[in-house]
């Protein structure tokens, strides 16, 4: 599955338009978000393009205040141990079914001169698609 960051809007595997599952009130997509719609879809690995930050500690761990409040930022879904060398991959099991999502980036695949340059997944077509 294949989603942008900011907005959780992407396409599945079979080119399908998949809207994002938001939970309470937010317009923006968390990561938990991103993880709970390819859940949804039934995705083993989810491919995040766009605005993704370049660095693992703002988008894939927890920031220090959820860490004091003792809070998960991916509530519902463990850490299986994440790889933070570049580039980054999280790798996550839902406590309830045990499903596992990789969670990788798209500019892994595709690198582009900005790291923050949005990835249109039209423009690529399904080549390269995991």
């Amino acid at each position: 599955m294949w989603l942008d960051y900011t907005t959780g809007r992407g396409v599945d595997d079979d080119g399908r338009t998949v809207e994002p599952i938001i939970a309470g009130r937010r317009k923006k997509p968390k990561l938990v978000d991103l993880l709970e719609t390819a859940r949804h879809h039934h995705a083993r690995r989810l491919m995040l393009c766009g605005a993704v930050p370049a660095l693992p500690r703002e988008w894939l761990l927890p920031d220090e205040r959820t860490i004091a409040r003792g809070e998960s930022h991916t509530p519902g879904w463990e850490d299986e141990g994440h790889y933070l060398d570049d580039p980054p991959q999280g790798r996550f099991r839902h406590e309830q079914t045990k499903t596992r999502l990789a969670v990788c980036l798209v500019r892994e695949w595709f690198p582009e001169a900005d790291p923050g340059q949005a990835l249109d997944h039209g423009r690529h077509g399904s080549a390269g698609r995991p």
